[in-house]
């Protein structure tokens, strides 16, 4: 498995290894750009802004329905929707309606990336950077978890409700007070959501080791509230800091995966194919052998009528030469006392 993460004019390629449920770095090399794929891969692109338009429906199982519903919502808030990639989850179906956060993309964020139409069959998804943390928050069994990623300067902030991304925040923390922002960061972000949108169930933190070491007593009295680390060794056998986000891209669901409609439609045909040509393979396979078997029989068939053709021959020139010789009197005279008995 690879994955391909773009961040401004910089692109890095991840080769990774799951075994036993856990995940070693093979390779990582930076790209000039993306014009060759070899295998499956995952790819995503940096994105610091990602707007969630709440959209409410009726409760109801027809899908397509609610389809028609959310583009006709989205239609008056944003106006025309070609040239998008739209995806939506429910974050709320209590009562007799359902909310859903819906995420909207022009499709030329994947276009520019100017990857060869041939490869596309091998692009698994295409999703943004952030969406990678919400892999772990989604596995943990709480409503609201809030997770603080912070790596080579980078702060990241992802809120997710009900397994379902809500929120995002990105900056960047200055070289020569990074622990100090850090801190600040966190709990700005935290008293935020805390006011605005709703408060963390749990506050997860990943990425720099060393660096919430050093302002966990800090964090914790500006939180007044108990946190936790990712668990690197649950997920890494090696390289943690540098896995987080390509495993978190390689895990991330299907609602974050923004390839355009087109070639989701274009892959599915293709996997159809791949499909069909594997099925008739088998059944090629099959009627070979069974062809195979049924000659096989036919033979078995044609070498015991010629064994039985050679006994009747056998048979005929023992009754011939019986008949030629005077033995013939014998027979005749043991037949006729086999009659009068």
């Amino acid at each position: 498995m690879q994955v391909i993460l773009k961040q401004n004019d910089k692109t890095v390629l991840y080769a990774i290894k799951k075994e036993k449920n856990k995940y070693t770095l093979l390779e990582k090399k930076e790209l000039e750009g993306i014009s060759k794929l070899s295998q499956k891969t995952f790819i995503a692109i940096w994105q610091e802004v990602i707007d969630v338009i709440k959209v409410e429906t009726p409760k109801t199982k027809n899908k397509k329905f609610i389809e028609n519903l959310i583009k006709t919502n989205l239609i008056n808030q944003v106006g025309d929707l070609r040239g998008l990639t739209i995806t939506y989850k429910p974050i709320n179906q209590e009562g007799q309606s359902i909310v859903f956060n819906v995420f909207t993309f022009p499709e030329n964020y994947f276009y520019d990336l100017n990857i060869p139409p041939r490869y596309y069959p091998k692009i698994s998804k295409f999703t943004f950077i952030p969406f990678a943390l919400t892999y772990y928050n989604n596995l943990l069994e709480v409503k609201n978890v809030l997770h603080f990623y912070i790596r080579d300067n980078i702060f990241m902030a992802v809120f997710t409700i009900n397994k379902v991304f809500e929120f995002v925040r990105i900056t960047e923390l200055p070289e020569d007070t990074k622990d100090l922002s850090a801190i600040e960061n966190i709990i700005l972000t935290y008293r935020y959501l805390n006011s605005n949108i709703a408060i963390p169930d749990l506050v997860l933190l990943s990425g720099e080791r060393e660096l919430f070491n050093r302002i966990s007593d800090e964090l914790y009295r500006g939180l007044n509230r108990p946190f936790c680390e990712l668990n690197y060794e649950y997920f890494f056998k090696s390289n943690p800091e540098e896995l987080i986000i390509p495993v978190g891209i390689l895990n991330v669901e299907e609602t974050y995966d923004f390839l355009p409609e087109r070639i989701k439609r274009e892959k599915s045909i293709y996997n159809l194919y791949k499909i069909s040509s594997i099925v008739l393979l088998l059944v090629n396979v099959l009627i070979f052998f069974k062809v195979i078997s049924l000659a096989s029989e036919n033979l078995n068939k044609y070498f015991s009528i010629q064994e039985i053709q050679q006994e009747n021959t056998q048979l005929e020139k023992t009754v011939n030469n019986i008949l030629k010789g005077k033995d013939i009197q014998f027979l005749t005279t043991s037949y006729n006392l086999l009659q009068e008995k």
